[in-house]
């Protein structure tokens, strides 16, 4: 299964429609991030705070670097640069499926963190060239 087919299935599968515009460039997003990891992946065991807001840049399309500067259902905005430093350093004693739930409770990047912890998660996994969904995945759901 090629990349582009990977992540539409699992569009589909959590009840997004890529074709739909509120979701138009996800699919080039997702495929943005994982090409990102096959060129990093190799070398770098785990994700620091710069190499997690490249893939936030990625996939969000957002014009600039940088952690969400809204409140979500989740911590504080004000409080998401501390969380990812403190994520990041706990990353080492987690298992992929830890990591992914707690990336989560943050969402650093708001309506795109479920993205971006998939792709984390598959950095974790070593799984970018064949990518799987964590166990304990989130129903994935943009806005």
């Amino acid at each position: 299964m090629d990349i582009d087919t990977f992540i539409i299935a699992a569009l589909r599968r959590d009840g997004l429609d890529p074709q739909m515009a509120h979701n138009a460039g996800i699919v080039r997003g997702l495929r943005q991030g994982l090409r990102f990891l096959t060129m990093i992946g190799w070398s770098v065991e785990r994700p620091d705070p710069c190499t997690l807001l490249v893939l936030g840049c990625l996939v969000g399309g957002t014009g600039g670097l940088g952690w969400r500067e809204y409140d979500v259902p989740r911590a504080p905005a004000q409080k998401v640069p501390a969380l990812m430093r403190l994520w990041c350093a706990r990353l080492p004693t987690w298992s992929p499926e830890e990591a992914f739930d707690a990336f989560m409770k943050v969402a650093p990047f708001g309506a795109n963190s479920a993205w971006v912890a998939l792709l984390v998660y598959q950095w974790l996994k070593h799984s970018w060239d064949d990518p799987v969904m964590p166990p304990n995945a989130l129903r994935v759901r943009r806005g």
